[in-house]
């Protein structure tokens, strides 16, 4: 093998030299890219040369195959992987097993090739990576130059196992966080190309510290931190969440959370175990809505009189607003609903509603978040996803906007049993069948001194009893 190496070297040496021997019209591009074509080739035939003398080793090794119990079956067994310095073919040997009495190729084994992969994971893992902001194609166009489908990106994408944005390990803090709830709609793909739309809300949640003016009328979020559910299901999304906050941030220290929404179910059920949740209308879904209801009462004030009421935190005189509309609209069935319809919004959201309007709360970028961080690449184009590659892909994208990295040992579908990690949602599932637990234990009465624990039963008692006398008052 080291003659081979060094045939292969030589030559490689040489072409250098002869490439970079000034001539006339020699073009730096061009020259450029003859060297970057030469180094790649060199590299698979190096790659390819040690490959097929590792396996010669094996084969001539005839006293240690004998010893473990190996005997060559066939020879030459070809296979190809697609590297970063394109595809490379390698000959290997098939062996038999006595001792567990299956078939091996030991060469893939000493490589660490995974079986049936076609992609070195190297590439892999920048095909998902480009794909995340990119389309399929072009993700391909900028790691292979073109040279593996878009089927093959798709297939990369979904060996993804995605991981969670890391924490510090100290607790951060701080004395109020806000968090930012919207969805995305992205036009799925419809089974035979049947005609029609089929959408697919994608939901989003952001956790920062807050917000801080960077420059003239714009304003950046503090550490923001975003997740979505790879299955879309929204319980486990807020699990998620809650598992981050509990990790990340000292929960005794933490005061606040404002969760500002459009006032969506999924919305209003979010970080339901924690007591000191307050939650705020997203303004621009509040005044949309209420513009939308004014148009069509031209004579009438209605934006200011709703204005007026919901900062005066007086109901009764927005519902005797709704009242008058729906007297003026009686002969119009259409407009009657529409009434009829803020109504409901309305009533169903007014502490919300209300509580946007108070001086202490921030203003809601929902929107902007749910812009940039999704429909940038899922729903601004005419395209169609399916929910597999929608899920695992946003998932990946938020991942990396969150300032992650993949790796290549990412491209796996399901972490080793060895180093299984526990994930936020279980991490919260766990300190609160924790506390559910320390709430029936009545050994808190016996007088041993009491632990002040964030995350104590008892506390979660006192700040449950506290959260009911806020909803009371």
């Amino acid at each position: 093998m080291p003659s081979i190496i060094h045939e292969i070297a030589a030559e490689f040496l040489e072409n250098i030299l002869e490439t970079l021997k000034p001539h006339e019209g020699m073009n730096w591009e061009e020259t450029s890219a003859k060297l970057m074509k030469y180094c790649r080739e060199t590299t698979a035939r190096f790659i390819r040369a040690a490959a097929e003398g590792f396996d010669q080793e094996l084969r001539n090794d005839k006293a240690g195959r004998k010893q473990l119990g190996l005997t060559i079956k066939a020879r030459g067994r070809k296979r190809t992987i697609y590297t970063e310095f394109g595809t490379i073919g390698i000959e290997r040997s098939y062996y038999y097993d006595k001792n567990s009495g299956k078939h091996r190729f030991l060469l893939d084994e000493i490589l660490g090739l995974p079986k049936y992969e076609r992609v070195d994971r190297v590439v892999g893992k920048k095909l998902a990576e480009n794909a995340a902001c990119v389309s399929y194609a072009k993700s391909s166009e900028i790691v292979t130059g073109g040279e593996l489908s878009r089927q093959t990106v798709r297939n990369c994408i979904m060996k993804v196992n995605v991981p969670e944005t890391a924490v510090p390990e100290v607790k951060r803090k701080v004395s109020v966080l806000h968090v930012f709830a919207d969805e995305d709609h992205v036009h799925m793909q419809k089974a035979g190309k049947k005609p029609g739309k089929r959408s697919r809300i994608v939901p989003l949640v952001t956790v920062t510290e807050g917000i801080r003016m960077i420059g003239t009328h714009r304003n950046a979020t503090v550490e923001p931190v975003s997740f979505v559910d790879e299955e879309f299901n929204t319980r486990r999304l807020w699990k998620t969440v809650e598992g981050f906050i509990e990790k990340k941030y000292d929960m005794d220290v933490l005061e606040k959370i404002v969760l500002l929404g459009d006032g969506g179910n999924w919305i209003r059920n979010g970080l339901d175990d924690f007591c000191h949740v307050v939650h705020v209308m997203d303004g621009f879904h509040f005044q949309k809505a209420l513009r939308s209801l004014a148009v069509r009462f031209p004579k009438r004030r209605v934006k200011k009189v709703i204005m007026d009421a919901v900062k005066g935190n007086d109901q009764s005189r927005a519902d005797r607003c709704i009242q008058e509309l729906l007297d003026d609209a009686k002969e119009d069935k259409e407009l009657t609903e529409k009434v009829n319809g803020f109504g409901v919004y309305l009533n169903g959201n007014w502490k919300p509603i209300v509580n946007r309007f108070k001086k202490d709360m921030p203003g809601s970028c929902t929107e902007g978040l749910v812009s940039h961080i999704l429909s940038k690449r899922f729903s601004r184009e005419p395209q169609g996803w399916s929910d597999e590659g929608l899920g695992r892909l946003s998932d990946i994208r938020v991942y990396l906007i969150n300032g992650g990295e993949l790796k290549a040992s990412d491209l796996q579908k399901k972490e080793p049993e060895n180093i299984l990690r526990e994930k936020y949602a279980e991490y919260a599932d766990r300190v609160i069948q924790h506390a559910e637990k320390e709430l029936h234990d009545w050994s808190i009465f016996d007088g041993e001194p009491i632990v002040m624990d964030g995350a104590s039963g008892t506390q979660m008692l006192i700040k449950s009893c506290g959260a009911v006398r806020e909803l009371l008052s």
